[in-house]
């Protein structure tokens, strides 16, 4: 990629490899793999520090741990459509798409078995579920991959690595690399990957999407029931050039022409770390103009705890945010130019509130 004037290298760029070391290393991000590619692509292959593998993953979670998680996903078992579909924007190398791909597999598993986990065991023990009705059985799953045409390039490559990596651990008929127009229903009960290039506020890659998903989605209602769309965005909120494309790449994956009875009612996971309020805090009230979005909180499934914000011990503050369109928002047009986008509306103190509620002394 030509970094002289390409979005991924804004002026002053300064990153470098993150992991997480609290967690086994499941997915591809050795550190250095990940230098070559910060060199090559710049902030498309940053892997934040808030891209942690799911803890339920880890064969090192505690019992604890993995009790609270299989809870969580036996209730999205029951509650789940048939058709999953998951957009993560800004992939970079796909760690957290991988997480997501590993995450349905599982809840596909439970689905697709009439099977649930057994409470106080964990993940890996099942028994009969016969509370689960036949059309609540997932029968299509799968994971879209996006980021910069140039990426995507990176992205196809880790994608390769990492079906190898699931084969190794036994995994291997579990997922399943789609081409470029085959997204399917995956008969076999597999989840599957694939990468689309998305460039955030580009209207051609956004409808040659939105015309794939809209084939899929019409032949996935005739055969599998209702659409559930969910789009990922991990730690994407943080160069102020970025923001308004951003906004407007959500606002179009979630309008009602983008995929029909899918996209309007679309769920938005968007991690975030804090890094500078004055930067940030403008994207944050143009963006709780469109959307309701509210903090995820969790607790030990096994104690008498309190509700806490997921990122609470984090050094920095941080946030894993669930957010919907306003319902008075879907018959609003999407303002052409980025400033007006920002400003028009007057925006919204969701998240100046949230910042005002947040007492990490006593969350501690």
């Amino acid at each position: 990629m030509d970094s002289a004037n390409a979005p991924n290298f804004p002026d002053g760029l300064n990153i470098a490899p993150s992991s997480n070391e609290g967690h086994m290393q499941t997915f591809l991000t050795a550190h250095a793999r990940q230098s070559a590619a910060i060199n090559k692509y710049g902030i498309a292959e940053s892997q934040a520090q808030t891209e942690y593998d799911p803890p339920w993953l880890s064969a090192e979670a505690s019992t604890r741990e993995r009790i609270s998680n299989t809870a969580a996903m036996d209730h999205a078992a029951e509650q789940g459509s048939q058709s999953e579909i998951i957009i993560e924007l800004g992939s970079g190398m796909g760690t957290v798409g991988f997480a997501a791909a590993e995450a349905l597999r599982r809840l596909r598993e439970i689905r697709s078995s009439n099977r649930r986990p057994v409470p106080g065991i964990g993940p890996d023990v099942d028994t009969p579920n016969n509370n689960l009705p036949a059309e609540k059985r997932m029968r299509s799953a799968n994971v879209i991959l996006t980021d910069l045409p140039d990426v995507c390039t990176l992205l196809r490559e880790n994608v390769s690595v990492q079906l190898e990596e699931w084969k190794r651990a036994g995994l291997s008929d579990g997922f399943t690399a789609v081409d470029c127009g085959e997204l399917r229903h995956n008969e076999e009960e597999t989840v599957g990957l694939c990468v689309r290039k998305l460039s955030w506020g580009n209207q051609e890659n956004i409808e040659n999407l939105s015309m794939e998903l809209k084939a899929f989605s019409q032949s996935s209602e005739k055969r599998d029931g209702d659409n559930n769309l969910i789009i990922l965005c991990s730690d994407l909120v943080y160069f102020p050039h970025l923001l308004a494309p951003l906004l407007r790449t959500l606002i179009y994956l979630t309008s009602p022409t983008f995929v029909p009875n899918a996209s309007a009612h679309a769920t938005i996971i968007m991690s975030y770390r804090l890094r500078s309020f004055a930067k940030e805090t403008p994207f944050w009230r143009a963006f709780g103009t469109w959307f309701s979005f509210h903090p995820v909180l969790e607790r030990q499934a096994l104690a008498e705890t309190e509700w806490r914000r997921v990122g609470w011990q984090e050094s920095a503050l941080s946030f894993i945010f669930v957010a919907r369109r306003k319902p008075e928002s879907l018959s609003w047009k999407c303002p052409e130019r980025d400033d007006e986008l920002m400003n028009t509306f007057g925006g919204d103190d969701t998240f100046e509130i949230l910042l005002m509620l947040c007492n990490d002394a006593a969350e501690g």
